[in-house]
């Protein structure tokens, strides 16, 4: 989902792929999402079980391996195929064990496996359940490996029935002085079970992003470029009061190229050599996000540069 940097490291998450660019004649990489990334992930699993069935001396059919994949997916939404996550996430494990055993043990999975949070007294939920079948699996504890006492984690235990467990997440900005602006604090979260133990990642960051380093150079328009002509399609306006966050709003769904300028004599023109400007991913690597409908465009983070300097 590249709307989300669930591991703050500067990219969205993605799929990194290979791609040939077409504007400077090279081959390049860069990170995709939806069901082309997903296709080539759900075909290797198809193969590990059509090996599987053939191996066990089962009917290795289309409609045979189809019917291990839906029924060892992953639920991540209600109990069933939805029309948001579909018959849900591929599960490689399930799927070979599957055809393999009669019988699976139960396996515990927090979804998602990092939850990052950001800004003043945030919250979040996560989910615990069995990715295996629909039998209770007892969570024993729920503990902070470094025993981090600006994290509050509720409940600590507790059965992880067919829907899961719902475990929520917290932090108290105002009870710790030692939080401050612009640093990240990382916990893990050890969960015993009686399906044995996993593990749960959070990221906090109090500002949103924002880094002690960021300095006010005026507004700022954020824009979305169509990828073939280059033609500005719709701005945002972003300042420094607000953290430098844009939302560009209504735009019909297809490809752009998000790009970002200010317009230091103020002549209505940006990206000249005189301002700071930049292109997510990066300049050299212009990234095509593609835009579903109803969707706005927005939490795809990157570096602007002073060109003057």
């Amino acid at each position: 989902d590249m709307t989300f940097d669930l591991n703050f490291d500067s990219y969205a998450d993605g799929v990194l792929s290979t791609l040939y660019d077409e504007t400077y004649k090279e081959f390049a990489f860069a990170f995709y999402q939806g069901t082309s990334m997903a296709a080539p992930h759900v075909a290797g699993v198809a193969a590990m079980v059509k090996k599987a069935l053939i191996d066990e001396g089962k009917s290795a059919a289309p409609v045979d391996v189809k019917d291990v994949l839906i029924t060892s997916a992953i639920d991540l939404g209600d109990i069933g195929r939805d029309n948001y996550y579909g018959e849900g996430l591929v599960n490689a494990y399930a799927s070979v064990k599957n055809v393999l055993v009669d019988i699976l043990d139960p396996e515990l999975f927090p979804f998602p496996g990092i939850i990052k949070m950001e800004g003043v007294n945030p919250s979040a939920d996560f989910i615990l359940k069995n990715i295996v079948d629909t039998s209770l699996i007892d969570i024993i504890s729920i503990s902070k490996y470094n025993n981090s006492q600006w994290l509050e984690v509720s409940p600590t235990s507790g059965p992880a029935n067919p829907t899961g467990l719902i475990v929520n997440v917290s932090v108290d900005t105002g009870t710790y002085s030692y939080i401050t602006d612009g640093n990240t604090y990382t916990e893990m979260l050890e969960i015993q079970s009686s399906a044995g133990t996993e593990y749960a990642y959070i990221l906090y960051n109090i500002n949103g992003f924002i880094s002690n380093d960021i300095t006010d150079i005026g507004v700022v328009y954020v824009v979305a470029i169509d990828p073939e002509t280059y033609h500005v399609i719709a701005l945002d306006a972003i300042r420094f009061m607000d953290f430098y966050k844009y939302t560009i709003e209504n735009l019909a769904p297809g490809s752009y190229i998000v790009g970002a300028s200010t317009d230091r004599d103020n002549d209505d023109y940006i990206f000249e050599p005189d301002d700071v400007y930049g292109f997510y991913i990066d300049f050299n690597n212009r990234v095509v996000i593609n835009l579903k409908a109803g969707e706005n465009l927005k939490g795809f983070d990157f570096q602007i540069v002073d060109q003057a300097q």
